[in-house]
């Protein structure tokens, strides 16, 4: 978490991956969808993905224009920027299920589906952000299919994920996060050979830091004692997600600041503390909330039964 503008290097090495991880996440375990029909697939992961997505951007757009933080801007302009900039992750996954299923039932074949899928979305002058998402989605499916391998080779690719993610982190600049592969320009409206270079550098830290954290909990989750704490919440993870971002992103940087405070304590004490007190505030919340199934449904979009 980033607090009241204060400089903070954990925050780097977290958006570094933290993403990707997320894509990676939800593509590793995207294959049980191929399972249901087009009409249930559709119904479900509009209701699991677009509804909380459009629901609390609408929230936080009338927070916003309350709250005078739209004043300066036009009636396109105000949608632009709340449609845009709040749960966008929630509306690119379901663009990522969405395609990565049609592709299934095209062309059946894995390999095929990863060579459309992402000339689609480079191709596409519209897919500029799914350009960088849906390769690492696939990457998800990829890394299901060769679980057991990876399983056997676990401390292997600890080490060398680990090594790499490092080195990466040396080059890493915030920066970075902005930048999406696309040949298409917006300037000339003409597709244009792009520079790639620091997209591959973002698949490949993205990738991974990934597979590192992802590997190093394997390796530990049996005797790791933050486990069983952070599976309990894990159940909740939208509902959590959603209430802290109103409340870091939006009510913290009202009343709270660590400018003054140096960066390492913020870093390294008070920005965890606050993490872990934020998180249980949010799981007290979305478990109250989830005892009303038609509340919990409205809000969040899904049952936490």
């Amino acid at each position: 978490m980033q607090l009241g503008g204060c400089p903070n290097f954990t925050y780097s090495i977290i958006y570094s991956f933290h993403m990707p991880l997320f894509f990676i996440i939800s593509g590793f375990f995207f294959k049980s969808s191929l399972k249901l029909t087009l009409k249930n697939f559709l119904s479900k992961k509009s209701f699991q993905l677009l509804y909380p997505w459009f629901f609390w951007c609408i929230v936080l757009g009338i927070y916003q224009m309350v709250d005078h933080q739209l004043d300066n801007t036009t009636f396109l302009q105000k949608i632009i920027l709340v449609f845009n900039r709040w749960f966008w992750f929630l509306r690119d996954l379901w663009l990522s299920y969405v395609i990565t299923y049609i592709c299934y039932k095209i062309f059946k074949k894995g390999y095929w589906v990863a060579v459309f899928g992402i000339f689609f979305v480079l191709l596409t002058p519209f897919f500029k952000i799914q350009s960088f998402y849906l390769p690492l989605f696939l990457f998800g499916i990829l890394l299901k299919e060769n679980y057991s391998l990876i399983l056997n080779h676990l401390n292997k690719f600890l080490s060398i994920s680990f090594f790499i993610f490092v080195f990466c982190l040396f080059f890493w600049n915030d920066h970075y996060l902005s930048v999406f592969p696309s040949f298409f320009s917006y300037n000339t409206y003409n597709y244009e050979f792009p520079n790639l270079y620091l997209s591959v550098f973002r698949w490949i830290i993205g990738i991974f830091g990934s597979i590192f954290f992802f590997a190093l909990f394997r390796k530990i989750y049996r005797t790791n004692i933050f486990y069983s704490y952070f599976n309990r919440k894990g159940h909740y993870t939208l509902g959590i997600y959603i209430l802290q971002s109103i409340i870091v992103e939006n009510i913290f940087p009202l009343y709270i600041s660590f400018q003054i405070v140096n960066k390492w304590i913020v870093a390294l004490i008070v920005a965890p503390v606050i993490s872990l007190i934020v998180i249980e505030i949010c799981t007290v919340i979305v478990v109250w909330i989830s005892k009303n199934k038609t509340v919990v449904k409205f809000l969040f979009g899904s049952s936490y039964s």
